[in-house]
């Protein structure tokens, strides 16, 4: 069973002096962040507290924010708005100009872990100094060519492994990839094709290998040594543990060696259109699974069916889903999938309804 909780919005005054709204009876591990609109319909980086109390519009841009990435130490955004990567720092100065982008989709701001360099796409990914300094392209797209369309590539930043390589998301024809670029060397190399979609950095040094491209990928867990990632390992076939589908969409190391793997998965009854997620939690020194799998029907709102996981919690409580989804061309004509903000509690099975004042996007964890 899951019960559901609807959490109402309180009106009050942000930092900024505009309308905020916050989320009363619910406490958060971690703050979290989102884009949302502000009272002119323009939308800003928002911050949701720990304690549930009126949330807080961080930015006042005069033209809508496409995306965001914060600082690990929380004291810096960097975001994409007006066909230029911005960074604000969060003690109320203005926002600096670091680069105007080409491209008119986001950048998908990337920190590096000590905050001193972002990554960003535009045309190809991009590495630049915190400060705008020595801005450098490390990999340049490749544009979609009908007479061959494998060589097709889109690159954006995912996360750093260190200061040093960067895990890179690959769009190519009809799938993701992902690979490793060193920031220096500029050395690239990416998974074989077609088989997985994520790289996750693991404490002991190596990379958890997870994703499967929809039903064109292999259903398990594997690991790689950042240095050969076609050097795979299979820590996990799914059929040994259930004999339902698994799409794994998120992966998350809570505990060195513990992961959690998060994603979507087909109802019990092939007529019901509910969508279903699952949770579990693989130990893998131990090769074992850590307590029991989780399904669970995912939030529907207006009888929509159309559902989309995001981010888990960094303690691997709470796991955003976002209801009513459509994807926003408006600011980037790939679209950014927007929705009905909710949280499903994997300790409790409660899941919680965040009734906002307009659609939201892109909610982050902060550390």
């Amino acid at each position: 069973m899951f019960k559901v909780l609807s959490l109402l919005l309180i009106g009050g005054l942000s930092l900024l002096g505009l309308a905020s709204f916050g989320a009363q009876g619910m406490t958060l591990p971690v703050p979290g962040y989102y884009l949302a609109p502000d009272t002119n319909g323009l939308i800003q980086v928002w911050q949701l507290p720990v304690d549930g109390s009126a949330s807080q519009m961080l930015t006042a841009a005069p033209a809508s924010i496409v995306d965001y990435a914060l600082a690990p130490d929380g004291t810096h955004l960097a975001y994409t708005s007006e066909q230029q990567l911005w960074l604000q720092s969060l003690d109320g100065s203005a926002p600096v100009a670091l680069a105007a982008l080409s491209a008119v989709e986001g950048s998908h701001p990337v920190f590096s872990p000590d905050g001193q360099m972002l990554a960003y796409a535009d045309n190809g990914l991009w590495i630049i100094g915190a400060d705008g300094s020595d801005p450098r392209q490390l990999l340049e797209n490749v544009p979609l060519d009908p007479n061959d369309v494998a060589a097709v590539r889109h690159y954006q930043p995912d996360q750093f492994v260190d200061a040093n390589t960067l895990i890179v998301t690959i769009g190519v024809w009809e799938g993701v990839n992902a690979g490793l670029v060193d920031i220096t060397s500029g050395d690239f190399q990416e998974l074989p094709p077609m088989i997985h979609t994520g790289l996750l950095p693991l404490a002991d040094g190596r990379l958890l290998v997870y994703g499967n491209n929809g039903v064109f990928g292999e259903f398990n867990l594997q690991v790689a040594d950042p240095a050969d990632l076609t050097a795979l390992e299979t820590v996990l076939d799914f059929s040994n543990i259930t004999d339902r589908v698994l799409f794994v969409e998120r992966a998350y190391e809570i505990e060195p060696g513990l992961v959690r793997l998060v994603g979507t998965t087909l109802a019990p009854d092939s007529s019901d259109p509910t969508p279903y997620a699952f949770a579990f939690t693989f130990d893998l020194i131990d090769g074992e699974l850590r307590g029991d799998m989780q399904f669970f029907p995912m939030m529907v709102v207006n009888e929509s069916p159309i559902t989309y996981l995001g981010a888990l919690a960094p303690d691997g409580t709470l796991l955003v889903q976002y209801a009513n989804v459509y994807y926003d061309t408006a600011l980037d004509p790939g679209g950014i999938i927007t929705g009905s903000l909710s949280f499903h509690n994997l300790e409790t099975g409660e899941q919680i309804s965040y009734e906002s004042f307009g659609p939201v996007s892109s909610f982050q964890w902060g550390a």
